[in-house]
């Protein structure tokens, strides 16, 4: 019984970090900036607009003077007046 609850659990383990590694972590500081861990790519960009693919989701910044930094490492900066962010598929 004990060898059974182990396997499971460890199968359950697996599936959460599979899954972390598939969304992003998102951390904002203010309405001034975001920082994104998880991105895979920048799809749009502009003063108004920042849209990026997080492999399993899309994140849509919106406000005004935003621009991106810090792009290492699948980890993305977004920094500016941010209005709202979305999120999509």
């Amino acid at each position: 019984m004990q060898k059974r609850f182990k396997e499971k659990f460890e199968e359950i383990s697996a599936l959460g970090a599979e899954n972390e590694l598939r969304l992003p972590h998102i951390e904002l500081c203010s309405n001034r900036e975001a920082t994104v861990e998880g991105c895979a790519g920048i799809i749009e960009y502009d003063r108004n607009l920042v849209r990026l693919n997080c492999k399993s989701v899309t994140l849509k910044f919106t406000g005004d003077c935003l621009c991106i930094g810090n792009l290492s490492a699948g980890v993305i900066t977004v920094s500016g007046d941010i209005v709202s962010l979305e999120f999509g598929t």
